[in-house]
């Protein structure tokens, strides 16, 4: 067994999920809908600027419309990946619902038909538009050269996760579990261990760094091994997933938070040389 080694997320911990799917979910349906349906979530022009400068009073509308339509399902509000996780959605059906749910306040109701012919093209977009984070890769070449081992522990299905960190550009993690591997899901303590095992680490020699709070750091702390809530401040990070697990105990004490990746070789006590290389990531 090696001294030490880590476990990442993948989703809004390594890749910027919630951006991919932001702007998946606006080319999709720009794609789909008919204008009337467009207009009513704000896209009848397109999707709406990002900073919202200089709009009209129009315009404010339709970017306020768009904000709340694709926040409340980036973000998944009313928890139907949850619902994927127990086993009572399959995946698609997961996806369709979110997007009914998150039209519903618009007073919108998104034909079944026009939902199907939706879901592919997004899950297309999603999939492969996603990016790595600035600080990801200073890191990973900081582990690389001192010899300690990395991977990913991630609630989704591993060749689904696999082919996103490859449309990422980071197929250099080959250690992948994922919900199917061992057919349990976070924070179940046997995904924690499964990578640990893949690592060649002890439980309590292996990090776990992640950005939800509940399945990720406190599934892994209680799995045993050494949890690092990752809070980068992104909207809707975090969020699937963070309900109640029935017959999970939250470990008691404080939460370990970071803010960046950058901070990650402080905690395996590299030097000061390595800490700034991977802050020189979070200026990129």
């Amino acid at each position: 067994m090696v001294r030490t080694g880590v476990l990442f997320d993948i989703d809004d911990t390594l890749v910027d999920l919630a951006s991919a799917m932001t702007r998946a979910l606006g080319g999709s349906l720009i794609e789909v809908l008919p204008p009337g349906a467009l207009a009513s979530l704000g896209l009848a022009a397109g999707v709406p600027v990002a900073d919202g400068a200089g709009l009209s009073a129009h315009d404010a509308e339709a970017r306020r419309r768009w904000l709340t339509f694709s926040e409340h399902f980036v973000q998944d509000v009313t928890g139907a990946y949850d619902d994927y996780l127990a086993g009572r959605l399959d995946f698609q059906s997961m996806r369709i619902l979110r997007l009914h749910r998150a039209a519903e306040p618009l007073g919108l109701r998104i034909d079944q038909e026009l939902a199907l012919r939706w879901v592919p093209r997004f899950a297309q977009l999603a999939e492969t538009g996603v990016t790595p984070f600035p600080d990801v890769q200073p890191l990973l070449d900081v582990l690389d050269a001192h010899g300690i081992p990395y991977g990913a522990v991630s609630n989704n299905v591993e060749a689904f996760q696999r082919a996103k960190l490859g449309y990422a550009g980071l197929s250099g993690i080959t250690v992948v579990v994922g919900t199917d591997t061992l057919g349990v899901t976070k924070p179940d303590p046997a995904i924690f261990h499964e990578g640990a095992r893949q690592l060649g680490v002890l439980p309590e020699d292996c990090w776990y760094v992640g950005d939800n709070p509940v399945v990720d750091h406190d599934g892994a702390l209680a799995a045993g091994l050494k949890a690092v809530h990752l809070d980068r401040g992104v909207p809707g990070s975090g969020s699937s997933g963070n309900s109640p697990v029935p017959g999970f105990v939250r470990p008691a004490g404080e939460r370990r938070v970071i803010h960046s990746l950058s901070e990650v070789p402080a905690l395996l006590g590299l030097d000061a040389a390595d800490r700034e290389s991977v802050s020189a990531g979070d200026a990129v």
